[in-house]
């Protein structure tokens, strides 16, 4: 698991649905990253209990986390 968490403005639930589903103004930083299509891939590679999830409290704190299993060798 990596976790970034910031402690700016936070976002709304809307604006988190918005980020997960792509949505929104398309000169905008998510939708530059291909944030939606990253989550695709690490859950078609390695399940749906892995990808991007986010968690925010507006004007509190904003937390990404990208789950991935360990290879053992």
């Amino acid at each position: 698991l990596i976790a970034i968490t910031d402690d700016g403005v936070g976002m709304s639930a809307q604006t988190i649905q918005n980020v997960r589903e792509q949505t929104g103004d398309s000169d905008g930083f998510f939708k530059e990253i291909g944030l939606q299509n990253v989550h695709q891939r690490l859950q078609y590679e390695f399940g749906n209990q892995y990808g991007i999830t986010i968690e925010s409290k507006e004007h509190e704190y904003t937390t990404m986390k990208i789950l991935f299993p360990v290879k053992k060798e």
